[in-house]
C-alpha cells in the first residue's frame, strides 16, 4: 500500500489578482494517512496534458468543488447554480476520460461523484431546495466537519462492507444525482432518497461519495473506506 501513487485533481479559482489552483488539505491527509503518496494534478487550460499526468499513477481522485456545468447534461443553469470556472470542468473531464481509457480506479467526492455520473450519461438536480420536494438538509454551510444526517447502504456493496448498514455523515451540497448513469449503481442513500454513494457496474473501477469522506477520514470509523479503496487497486 505504501507505494500507491494517487493523483488528485486540483480546482481552478480566479481572483482579482491571480488565477489559482487549490485543493483541500483533507484529501492529502486522507491519502498519506492510509500510507499512499498524493500527486496534485494542475488544473490548466491545456487539457491534452491530462493523459500524461496519469503516467505512473495507481488511481485518480476527483474532489469536491463548485457546481458542475448543467450544459454537460443538457440543461440551462438556474440562478442558484454556482458553476466552477470552465477550465475546472474541462480538466476534470479530460482526467476522467483518460483514467477510464486506462482502466484506472477513480474515486469521486461530492462534485467529483456528480461529474462522474454526468460523464457516464446521468444528470443532476441543480438545486435541491428548489427542485426536490421533501429533500432534507444537505448543505451545512460554514461547518464542513459537522454531522448532518444518516446514510443507508446497499447490502453487498463496497461501502456496506467498509462502513456498515448505516452511519452519519457531513453534508455540503445543494446539488445531487437526479438520473443515475446506466454504468453506475447507487450504493447508499439518505433518508429522503437522494444518492449518497455509487460504484461501477460490471467490475468498473468507479467509486464515489456525495458526502465528504476525506473530512471524515481522520476518524477511525471512516478510515476503512479509503484504506479498502487502496486495497482494491
Amino acid at each position: 500500500m505504501a507505494n500507491k501513487k494517487i493523483a488528485i485533481a486540483t480546482a481552478a479559482l480566479d481572483t482579482d489578482v491571480a488565477s489559482l489552483n487549490y485543493i483541500d488539505h483533507a484529501y492529502i491527509n486522507m491519502v498519506t494517512r492510509a500510507g499512499a503518496t498524493p500527486f496534485l494534478i494542475p488544473n490548466i487550460a491545456e487539457t491534452h496534458w491530462a493523459d500524461a499526468y496519469l503516467d505512473g499513477m495507481d488511481a485518480l481522485i476527483l474532489p469536491g468543488g463548485e457546481d458542475v456545468s448543467p450544459f454537460l447534461f443538457g440543461e440551462n443553469p438556474l440562478a442558484e447554480t454556482n458553476m466552477a470556472p470552465g477550465r475546472s470542468d474541462d480538466m476534470d473531464i479530460a482526467l476522467y476520460r483518460a483514467a477510464r481509457k486506462r482502466n484506472l480506479p477513480i474515486l469521486g467526492v461530492c462534485r467529483g461523484m456528480q461529474i462522474m455520473n454526468v460523464l457516464e450519461g446521468g444528470s443532476l438536480w441543480q438545486d435541491l431546495a428548489l427542485q426536490v420536494e421533501g429533500a432534507g438538509p444537505h448543505d451545512r454551510k460554514g461547518d464542513p466537519d459537522g454531522i448532518l444526517h444518516y446514510v443507508y447502504t446497499r447490502p453487498g456493496s463496497f461501502i456496506h462492507a467498509c462502513l456498515g448498514a448505516q452511519f452519519v455523515v457531513n453534508s455540503l451540497h445543494h446539488q445531487a444525482i437526479k438520473e443515475l448513469a446506466p454504468t453506475l449503481i447507487d450504493t447508499a442513500k439518505s433518508q429522503d432518497g437522494l444518492i449518497e454513494a455509487i460504484e461501477g457496474r460490471h467490475g468498473a473501477k468507479l467509486w464515489g461519495t456525495q458526502f465528504h469522506i476525506e473530512r471524515l477520514s481522520d476518524q477511525p470509523y471512516y478510515r476503512p473506506y479509503f484504506e479498502n479503496f487502496l486495497e482494491a487497486l
